[in-house]
């Protein structure tokens, strides 16, 4: 879908987008469309310096995006809803630099049951991952994880 810099006033947008989202400090990374879109979308008063829409990753990771975000001055909180870490040792990197930088990073991770996994494959050719070690390494973080039972 693309991404959205609106401390830069910079979009690259896969469709038009005619209301502006309010800017605050909330940065968000998605593999999911839908999910980008219903964040700009959202009325709610959440601010954002930049949303992001990774899709498959061909080129940038949500690592890359993470990473660029904890530069910026104006990102307080990072919101991730990820399928997958397709560099996770650049994406662990970026979690050690947002610690450093006392950014708190909250994560939706979806592919956790077996039917979750195979949809996450099916969306974006992803593989989910075990989930124990997306346990680990948002324990190790202390990244807020949003779940549920059916995720």
């Amino acid at each position: 879908m693309g991404f959205w810099n609106l401390d830069h006033g910079v979009r690259a947008l896969g469709f038009t987008e005619n209301d502006v989202p309010p800017r605050g400090p909330v940065t968000f990374l998605s593999h999911s469309g839908s999910a980008f879109s219903a964040m700009l979308r959202n009325h709610r008063g959440i601010g954002f310096n930049l949303v992001v829409s990774a899709g498959q990753e061909f080129v940038t990771t949500i690592a890359d995006y993470l990473d660029y975000a904890v530069d910026q001055p104006t990102t307080k909180v990072v919101a991730m809803l990820m399928e997958t870490a397709r560099d996770p040792s650049r994406l662990k990197a970026a979690l050690t630099r947002a610690a450093v930088a006392d950014i708190p990073v909250v994560a939706l991770k979806v592919g956790r049951s077996g039917r979750s996994q195979e949809l996450v494959a099916a969306h974006s050719g992803a593989l989910a991952g075990q989930d124990a070690a997306y346990d680990a390494l948002f324990d190790a973080y202390q990244i807020e994880v949003a779940i549920g039972q059916s995720i």
